[in-house]
């Protein structure tokens, strides 16, 4: 594949991907990797230093803040690219489907479309957490109501245009199936865009769901989580601030490297383009 080559050329590219998949490997392993349990409270450990027995010290509440760091990628990053992946699922989907069934179905599509577009994805998810409770299933949920309508547009923008190339217009001519243009031409050759917004996009939905925990909307204690490790470091800002380092510099790395990798993709995809 050309965009192996081209990332063994981009040595950031390569340290965001190799950082993320440490990351991954951290969060599979997080039972085996963390020194402590993370929901173990030790109250005579409140605000410890960092140590061989907590390597970035303690909490509040004496819990291991690395061990709870660990466990926090499994909500943090996974939930946030497991509602990514649903969100492009269902958009991929709609946008297929109003792509190759044109007339009225696009049409009532695009309107739908337009009906959720039309509130900003913040305010929406806000709103819809609200009326659920709150919850990190929920706050999932809100995300991709919030998001989904936008990936339909884009990726049936995107397949319109292959619909459009010559293999395709070829394919029709000698008569095959919509089901074989769709399976055969359409999605293999979009793949890379879609990959390309999944990427870019991943960080902002870590970002969402790291702020709705920190407001108490999202994930519930004393589950470990980034945004509610920082809402829970936030009561001592002004006596202990070293609190916020820990959960603030892993989803500002995380998302930095999600970013920079979906724009290496979006590179790589436009010069094979």
């Amino acid at each position: 594949m050309e965009w192996i080559s081209r990332l063994k050329n981009d040595r950031i590219a390569l340290v965001c991907l190799g950082f993320l998949t440490m990351i991954f490997v951290a969060g599979v392993f997080a039972p085996i990797i963390a020194p402590n349990d993370p929901l173990e409270i030790h109250p005579k450990e409140k605000f410890a230093e960092m140590s061989l027995t907590f390597p970035l010290g303690t909490d509040h509440l004496g819990r291991c803040i690395f061990s709870r760091l660990l466990y926090g990628i499994r909500t943090t990053v996974f939930l946030s690219c497991l509602t990514m992946v649903i969100t492009i699922a269902i958009g991929t989907v709609f946008g297929l489907i109003a792509s190759t069934f044109r007339k009225k179905v696009d049409a009532w599509m695009m309107r739908m479309c337009d009906v959720f577009l039309s509130f900003p994805s913040e305010v929406l998810v806000f709103a819809i957490v609200g009326m659920m409770g709150p919850n990190i299933v929920h706050a999932m949920i809100a995300n991709v109501v919030a998001r989904f309508a936008w990936y339909t547009r884009m990726i049936r923008s995107i397949v319109l245009t292959y619909r459009e190339k010559e293999y395709v217009q070829f394919a029709k001519a000698s008569g095959a199936s919509t089901f074989h243009i769709v399976k055969k031409h359409l999605i293999p050759n979009a793949l890379g865009e879609i990959i390309v917004l999944a990427t870019l996009n991943t960080g902002s939905v870590i970002l969402t769901l790291s702020a709705l925990s920190f407001l108490g909307l999202g994930v519930q204690a004393p589950t470990p989580e980034w945004g509610l490790m920082l809402n829970e470091a936030k009561n001592v800002l002004f006596v202990r601030p070293e609190q916020m380092l820990a959960p603030g510099l892993a989803i500002l790395l995380v998302v930095c490297a999600f970013q920079y990798l979906g724009d290496f993709f979006q590179r790589s995809f436009n010069k094979r383009r």
